[in-house]
């Protein structure tokens, strides 16, 4: 408050002395000339002022205290993702057939049945690797999504192995969770996701991450939507080595 309250107190000066300037510069004498003077000047100086207080309060609060319109955009996903094979997932949620507003046509909605036994089972990623892309593809009047799922899980053992031989070539659903808790969907029974990229790698030098990188992608009709606020994913006490194809 004392900050704008100095800011007012050097326009109006500022918006004074223009007047003054003008005034003795072309010999005005009206006084309403003066006044629009003095008016236009104290609008014009408060605009640098204004805008330096937007930014600093943009700059040095922390992230989590900045106002929506400077900040609270994570990138990048949470370490666990969730993984089914399409063929156990008897139904699923979805966007509805004719949404009304933004929101219905991004967010999935409904819940997910599973065929009996089948779970999805978690997948810890490598902090800071996981995360998901939409990307706009095909020629111009056949366009749709490219939705892409990537993640690195840690370590490279006999679990890993089978798990990547597992997943090469199955139908799947994938779903990541971003920063703000929301969960994305990537990969449906009619349009699942595939495995595209799967890389057992050792490393080389201690610099090297030693691992499963991963790419799970569908290609849809729209970007991986949401699902809903309330919606259980159901998640089984299994590991990756005891999904099956």
């Amino acid at each position: 408050m004392k900050r704008l309250v100095t800011s007012y107190f050097f326009s109006l000066i500022i918006a004074v002395l223009s007047a003054i300037m003008f005034g003795v510069a072309f010999g005005i004498e009206s006084p309403a000339v003066l006044v629009g003077i003095m008016a236009l000047s104290f609008v014009l100086s408060m605009i640098p002022a204004r805008n330096k207080q937007v930014l600093n309060a943009c700059f040095l609060q922390a992230n989590t205290q900045r106002p929506a319109s400077c900040g609270g955009n994570p990138a990048g996903m949470q370490l666990i993702g969730y993984l089914a094979f399409a063929k156990d997932v008897a139904d699923h949620p979805r966007i509805i057939a004719s949404p009304g507003n933004a929101s219905e046509a991004a967010t999935a909605v409904g819940t997910f049945t599973m065929e009996s036994g089948k779970f999805f089972i978690p997948v810890y990623n490598v902090q800071d690797r996981p995360g998901l892309t939409d990307e706009l593809v095909g020629p111009i009047g056949g366009k749709q999504w490219k939705s892409t799922a990537v993640g690195f899980i840690a370590d490279i053992d006999a679990e890993r192995i089978q798990f990547a031989q597992n997943v090469a070539n199955e139908p799947l659903i994938y779903i990541g969770v971003d920063k703000k808790g929301k969960s994305r969907m990537v990969g449906t029974k009619e349009l699942p996701a595939m495995m595209e990229v799967g890389n057992l790698t050792t490393g080389i030098g201690p610099d090297d991450l030693r691992g499963l990188e991963f790419n799970f992608t569908q290609h849809s009709a729209t970007p991986a939507p949401y699902l809903a606020d309330g919606i259980t994913v159901p998640v089984g006490t299994a590991t990756t080595a005891d999904i099956s194809s």
